[in-house]
């Protein structure tokens, strides 16, 4: 666990400020390629956005498909209610461009995770440096002349940064074992 899990970490650390980075850099030139890519799919735009959504869910599941299995009872509804509040978060953001939030920062929340992963409390740190840089992310839309923030958008980072933590803990902890007959 020594050399290997810190070089793992730093990593991990490394790609999660990269990451933000390109979000913060992003800010000025995102909204015309969402624009652009509007214009290119009319009314197919809104459900291509929630089914890249669902794909980036999808394949994070089935990243974890070894520990889907070791879950357990006790573990598997919480999960499932996880899921259950990303399926809400998709049907109920009108803005097809709302939905993006849950995939940025529930990617960031993996990120930072994962730079944590030795420290007992990592998804509550996690989930406070994530609703940080969804704070942060909208101040630099502030500070941008064509960009306005948000704290709706506030709010939606740190909906997708949450739904992404419950996920992560639900995966990280080790089933209970059963109690004696």
């Amino acid at each position: 666990m020594g050399r290997c899990a810190a070089s793992r970490e730093r990593l991990a650390a490394a790609a999660a400020c990269l990451y933000l980075a390109a979000l913060y850099l992003g800010t000025g030139w995102l909204r015309t390629v969402q624009t652009g890519l509007r214009d290119l799919l009319g009314a197919a735009y809104g459900p291509a956005l929630t089914g890249l959504v669902a794909a980036a869910l999808g394949a994070g599941l089935w990243a974890a498909r070894g520990r889907l299995a070791a879950l357990g009872a006790r573990r598997a509804p919480l999960l499932a209610a996880v899921g259950a509040g990303y399926a809400a978060a998709l049907a109920l953001l009108a803005i097809p461009e709302e939905r993006i939030h849950l995939l940025q920062f529930g990617l960031l929340a993996l990120l930072l995770t994962a730079a944590l992963r030795r420290r007992p409390r990592r998804h509550l740190e996690a989930l406070i440096l994530g609703l940080a840089a969804g704070a942060g992310d909208e101040v630099a839309q502030w500070l941008h002349p064509a960009r306005v923030g948000d704290l709706g958008d506030v709010a939606l980072n740190f909906l997708g940064s949450v739904l992404a933590q419950a996920a992560l803990w639900t995966l990280d902890r080790p089933p209970r074992p059963a109690p004696p007959p």
